[in-house]
């Protein structure tokens, strides 16, 4: 029997906050390190692609191939409907589509089939479950202390985070925008935000 099933529920919950915390940190240090390798390239190029072979494998450092992060900034959201149809006509506006999980269950629980029956994960068969995560005040404190004692991340930088991390501003209605004539879609559920 291995470790893991001896363990109770509580041990594994604290084993993985323990991890979850030194992942911050060490995310917050990787994100530093990265903006001194951007920073020295920047300064001190070359500008073409590179690429070091190292013991442990191998790291590329490349260029974008835009200038532009795919992140619109939170303004756009204040844009009407029309506004964003027309942007979207101009094919500045790339659209995600999501499941509407809410309706989705509502109709699978009333045994109906939808077209969409074929694409769609069911989270018992992988994920049944979320974790959330409240670090305490004294841990946020350890972490922003670390934050503070390497230098601020840039603008630039901190866009790059969210693009990793996944943009929280996504905008839902953009889809809305361009075939609201067509379908009635209702704005994301707040389950989304798992805070």
């Amino acid at each position: 029997m291995s470790e893991n099933n001896t363990k109770d529920i509580n041990e594994l919950i604290e084993d993985y906050l323990k991890l979850r915390i030194q992942i911050e940190k060490l995310q917050t240090e990787m994100f530093q390190i990265r903006q001194h390798i951007y920073s020295h390239k920047k300064e001190f190029g070359p500008e073409e692609n590179q690429e070091f072979k190292l013991e442990d494998g191998k790291v590329s450092l490349k260029n974008y191939i835009s200038k532009y992060s795919s992140i619109l900034r939170k303004e756009f959201n204040e844009l009407s409907n029309d506004e964003k149809r027309e942007i979207y006509k101009k094919g500045l506006l790339k659209i995600r589509f999501r499941l509407n999980y809410i309706k989705y269950q509502k109709l699978k629980e009333e045994g109906k089939k939808t077209e969409l029956d074929d694409y769609v994960y069911k989270r018992d068969e992988s994920y049944p479950y979320y974790l959330n995560i409240k670090l305490n005040d004294k841990i946020k404190k350890q972490i922003n202390d670390l934050s503070k004692k390497l230098e601020p991340l840039t603008a630039e930088n901190k866009l790059e985070i969210e693009e990793l991390r996944g943009d929280k501003d996504e905008t839902p209605d953009v889809y809305d925008a361009m075939i609201n004539n067509l379908v009635e879609i209702e704005p994301e559920d707040e389950e989304d935000n798992y805070d």
